[in-house]
């Protein structure tokens, strides 16, 4: 009896720390994407200031390239943080994804599906389709030069920040 109640409790207290480690990553997620979102906002508040910038040099005719290059650095800089932020929700959901021990795939709603499985437990779909697709090629990638985005190798432009390569 007393090992069966040790199993119990081990398999609680795995539950526990399960359920404290989801808690901090939820935390984590939700801490990255409001930085990210603040980010969006600072840049397209620095958007906004260089149109109005160059809008007021046209009307009076007092082109000043400098002061434009400098607030365009400003935006290339959140470019930059913005990068780093997605990467880190990258890491994080990366981290997530290797912790979920016994997921084999994911289901298209997002829930992860074990080697036994028939039906999601979340949507309640079919998960034969989602096992049995094969996995997409990996293509080979580099970094933006302006912005230190992660774009295809073979790309002429970011798609992030739309910088010739």
């Amino acid at each position: 009896m007393s090992d069966f109640l040790d199993k119990v409790k081990g398999k609680v207290d795995e539950g526990i720390s399960k359920i404290s480690s989801k808690s901090k990553e939820a935390i984590e997620l939700a801490q990255l994407r409001n930085q990210l979102r603040h980010l969006g906002k600072e840049k397209e508040e620095k958007i906004n200031a260089l149109g109005r910038l160059a809008y007021d040099m046209l009307r009076k005719d007092e082109y000043n390239e400098q002061r434009l290059k400098e607030l365009y650095l400003h935006i290339n800089e959140v470019d930059r943080q913005i990068v780093n932020v997605e990467e880190e929700i990258k890491k994080v959901q990366a981290m997530s994804a290797s912790e979920d021990i016994g997921i084999v795939a994911r289901c298209e709603c997002g829930a992860g599906i074990t080697a036994n499985q028939k039906f999601c437990a979340s949507c309640g779909g079919d998960v034969k389709a989602v096992t049995m697709q094969p996995s997409a090629p990996q293509e080979v990638m580099k970094r933006c030069s302006t912005c230190g985005a992660e774009i295809k190798e073979t790309a002429k432009f970011c798609g992030k920040c739309g910088a010739k390569q």
